[in-house]
């Protein structure tokens, strides 16, 4: 049997014993976050009403009815700083008229909620949320701050639907006829749209950029889980 990919493995941890032991899930996603998130810290220097994306994973949930009879949560968002709540609201379906700028009603467009965010809040997957700060004074001379979601994803989606080149960086002693073979069966299981380059490291001396290789494919954490496997370390970086 082929050995657990990472994702697989932090799953198993966090299922038996309650957290995670021999890494983080976000860590093999840092330079997305770094591209496309801010920290939760961040959030604690924002204004009231700022807009900001945080990208984590739900370590805590816990909804209620609301007075329609819809749902609404409270979500506690963690990422490799610390952690912040997030309040997910119920969707609206338009139906209800809104006031524009100019003092006009008009029908107001649909919005997702969180009956439409429920699954992937309860998958275990990073995600990647976008939302309006809101801090508001505890009664002790400082201020809680949340965040009202407007749009959740999965940052695994986020990464495959933006990556635009794939780079391979491999040890001269990791490359050999047969791992080359095996890379050309792996991708053509996984063909998409990301070209693939590979960068030729000598430890100690230099490094050549081969550069491409003809090889496209969809950057999922399936096909990048089977490269890192077959090279015995992470070799993936996505650009």
């Amino acid at each position: 049997m082929e050995p657990w990919s990472e994702r697989e493995r932090l799953f198993f941890e966090k299922e038996a014993i309650g957290f995670y032991v021999s890494g983080h899930p976000l860590h093999a996603y840092q330079r997305e976050l770094q591209r496309y998130a801010r920290p939760t810290v961040a959030a604690q220097r924002t204004r009231d009403k700022d807009k900001i994306t945080l990208g984590g994973i739900v370590a805590a949930l816990r909804e209620r009815p609301t007075k329609t009879g819809k749902r609404m949560a409270w979500v506690t968002l963690e990422d490799l700083h610390g952690s912040l709540e997030v309040v997910c609201f119920p969707g609206k379906d338009g139906g209800r008229p809104v006031q524009d700028r100019n003092g006009k009603w008009q029908k107001g467009g649909p919005k997702p909620g969180f009956e439409q965010w429920e699954q992937l809040l309860k998958s275990d997957e990073p995600l990647l949320v976008t939302g309006t700060v809101e801090r508001k004074d505890n009664g002790e001379g400082e201020a809680t701050v949340q965040v009202l979601a407007e749009e959740i994803q999965s940052l695994r989606a986020v990464r495959e639907k933006r990556a635009k080149r794939m780079e391979l960086r491999l040890r001269a002693d990791m490359v050999t006829d047969e791992k080359l073979l095996k890379l050309k069966e792996i991708a053509a299981r996984h063909a998409g749209t990301t070209p693939v380059a590979v960068s030729l490291v000598l430890p100690g001396e230099a490094e050549a950029v081969i550069g491409g290789t003809q090889l496209k494919v969809a950057a999922t954490e399936e096909f990048i889980s089977a490269v890192d496997r077959l090279f015995g370390r992470n070799v993936v970086e996505l650009g």
